[in-house]
């Protein structure tokens, strides 16, 4: 069975690598998220995903994008409400 694993965390929290690896622990497909700084109140999140092919699967790749963009909102909407909460 394959399993996501935290593969790194930058000093700070400003950027995590998540991987998902297969049974032999090779990743065969990686999530990165990291935070920018913009402005003094203004963090942009950068996300990137790198996989490999799935074949006959790739067309589940839209599946994966409105996935990956209702996970981004949610960080965005969650990290707005806490900024708002400190004002």
């Amino acid at each position: 069975m394959s399993s996501i694993q935290v593969s790194f965390v930058a000093t700070g929290l400003t950027a995590l690598v998540l991987a998902h690896k297969d049974e032999n622990g090779q990743s065969f497909d990686t999530w990165q998220f990291v935070l920018q700084p913009v402005e003094a109140r203004s963090t942009r999140l950068i996300h990137r995903v790198r996989g490999d092919p799935m074949g006959a699967l790739d067309m589940l790749q839209f599946d994966y994008f409105i996935m990956q963009r209702r996970i981004v909102l949610g960080i965005k909407q969650r990290a707005e409400a806490v900024a708002i909460a400190e004002l």
